[in-house]
């Protein structure tokens, strides 16, 4: 059965996200508690954008483990998607009692808040401090490799890292520079 979920797997990767579906389901028909092919379905189905599809295999994969971060995730997501704020807020929530330090939680709660009509500007600017305080590097860390001259008259150079930039409004605005 592994090499069924690794078939699976290398398929998603490949984007063959029908293909990787129907292992994924065929596994899940042999053992319906395995938990690997469940959140296969949930983000198979995702990435295919079938999203009422994905709530319910994602909600399937929870009742097997509901203490697993990632369909906690998946089906908080998936709420959100459906237009229910406040259930996937409470659900990022959860997760974050749970594991506090769980970055993508705190994420997923702040653009949760976002869409929200029930919380007011400055919970949200909490939650953003709160947020960049589990982001904020050793201050000793960042700059202990910089090896560069303080000469004011050197050419200066800037780079920006970002997982989407190239697919981001942002991006797109940087271009001309």
């Amino acid at each position: 059965m592994n090499s069924d979920i690794a078939h699976a797997e290398a398929l998603f990767d490949a984007g063959e996200f029908q293909a990787a579906e129907a292992i994924f389901r065929a596994v899940l028909t042999q053992d319906p508690k395995e938990l690997v092919a469940a959140k296969g379905v949930a983000r198979t189905l995702d990435s295919q954008r079938r999203f009422d599809d994905s709530y319910e295999a994602s909600e399937a994969a929870s009742e097997i483990d509901p203490e697993d971060v990632i369909c906690l995730i998946s089906l908080g997501a998936a709420w959100l998607r459906r237009g229910d704020v406040e259930k996937s807020r409470q659900i990022f929530d959860a997760i974050r009692n749970f594991h506090p330090n769980y970055h993508s939680a705190h994420a997923m709660t702040l653009i949760s808040m976002l869409y929200s009509d029930n919380v007011s500007d400055l919970e949200i600017i909490d939650a953003q401090k709160r947020w960049g305080q589990l982001q904020k590097p050793e201050p000793a860390r960042v700059f202990d490799h910089y090896k560069g001259t303080k000469d004011p008259h050197r050419r200066l150079r800037i780079g920006f890292v970002s997982s989407d930039l190239y697919a981001h409004s942002v991006g797109y605005n940087l271009l001309p520079l």
